[in-house]
């Protein structure tokens, strides 16, 4: 017998969840989507810049400097090459806390390496490099100076940070990226139930903004041009709150948490670059939770809508039924900031169905069109379909093994006769 979880699992993996790159971080094969520039930086996979190299290929960095983004602390570069990690992790809880890494530069110059944690934000640690420009250097940065202390799935390049050295458009070669490596690790979770389109497909009990005064928002055409509706914020000129005003969504119910991951993501449409921080608590009052997690996220884009991507990690199994957005959070410009398409973990029903024997649960065709043939359910059963959400959506007798699924949406459903579940896709 196998709980619904673990058709929920198959299908994150099936939807195009790819797995990440090992340590060490050599480059002799095709990063895809884990290999991330942001803020107007460049970068390939290329081959050895010195005459007669032994290092194949190497990861090329280009940083288009100077380029301004904001920052909480003021205006600073943040140009930046991140890798996800997923086969294996550095490990820094033990006393080695050294990471190695070889690169490549023709002038005197510098950056940050940094490490994101497994805490959601609070735990992320940094050291700075400088290389010499004698082309390759092979440097040990020690993250004992600082509070490393966990273990780090994504390795993020900030070369030339700060543009303080005031060399447009330099260019870094980085190749044999290690450190004290961690065992395998599981997959990061994607996004797999949408929580509210704003055009009528909801999961939440409450969507509303909180703060001192509350903020104004509407529910409003797309500012793109698009024909759907998104849900428009608008900050305040004054906030008891420091500007951390939100938005609020309490769930029906509490997400499904696995392996202590957690994922959600929001498209986003900003008139400037700003922040938004995205955090789920067991508890209405964010702030004095018992259980709560936050990650914040830049945008890079301004006037155009970009995907926010939230992987929470290291949670425990509480009930976290409240998502709060604090767009441009601390920030007190008056501007309006619209959100569309908030996507989080399946609610607990999803996985709560009941416990499956999936292999002897036939139906056909699948994916289905309009007529499912269930072969194995006895006449006059009772056949449910479930959202991905986990909401019961059609109800019907067999007749004949068969039922009409022409009503439903294209998307992706599990069929339940008594205590057999499998899925189906509708197109």
């Amino acid at each position: 017998m196998k709980k619904l979880f673990t058709l929920l699992t198959v299908l994150m993996l099936s939807i195009g969840m790819t797995l990440a790159q090992s340590l060490p971080l050599d480059f002799e094969s095709d990063y895809g989507d884990n290999l991330i520039f942001g803020d107007g930086g460049q970068g390939e996979i290329v081959g050895d810049p010195a005459v007669g190299g032994s290092h194949g290929q190497v990861l090329k960095y280009t940083e288009n400097g100077p380029t301004v983004a904001w920052d909480q602390d003021g205006p600073k570069d943040w140009q930046h090459a991140k890798i996800i990690l997923a086969d294996n992790y550095i490990d820094l809880t033990g006393a080695n806390k050294t990471v190695t890494l070889d690169v490549y530069t023709t002038v005197a110059t510098g950056g940050l390496l940094k490490l994101e944690s497994s805490l959601n934000g609070g735990g992320d640690v940094e050291v700075g490099f400088s290389t010499l420009g004698n082309g390759w250097e092979s440097i040990s940065l020690d993250f004992s100076t600082t509070s490393a202390n966990d273990e780090y799935l994504h390795v993020v390049f900030l070369p030339g940070y700060g543009g303080s050295n005031g060399i447009t458009d330099e260019v870094f070669y980085f190749d044999n990226i290690t450190g004290p490596i961690g065992s395998a690790t599981t997959p990061d979770p994607v996004p797999v139930n949408l929580l509210n389109d704003f055009d009528g497909a909801s999961v939440c009990a409450v969507v509303e903004t909180m703060g001192a005064p509350a903020p104004t928002f509407n529910i409003v055409d797309d500012p793109a041009g698009g024909t759907n509706q998104v849900f428009e914020f608008v900050k305040p000129t004054t906030s008891g709150w420091n500007h951390w005003d939100r938005i609020h969504f309490e769930l029906n119910e509490s997400i499904e948490i696995i392996g202590g991951k957690a994922a959600f993501s929001i498209k986003a449409y900003s008139p400037a670059i700003k922040g938004f921080l995205l955090k789920i608590a067991d508890d209405a009052d964010s702030d004095n939770a018992p259980n709560k997690a936050e990650i914040w996220q830049d945008v890079t884009q301004v006037n155009t809508w970009e995907t926010l991507t939230y992987v929470f990690t290291g949670l425990s199994d509480a009930e976290y039924k409240h998502v709060f957005i604090y767009p441009a959070g601390g920030d007190g410009d008056l501007n309006s900031y619209f959100i569309d398409d908030v996507k989080g973990p399946n609610l607990k029903s999803a996985t709560a169905i009941a416990e499956a024997n999936v292999e002897n649960l036939t139906i056909y065709p699948n994916p289905a069109t309009d007529i499912l043939n269930i072969t194995s359910a006895e006449e006059g059963s009772t056949i449910e379909v479930y959202g991905i959400n986990g909401v019961l959506v059609k109800q019907a007798m067999v007749s004949n093994g068969l039922i009409s699924v022409a009503e439903l949406q294209d998307g992706i459903y599990f069929v339940k006769v008594g205590d057999l579940v499998t899925k189906l896709v509708k197109r």
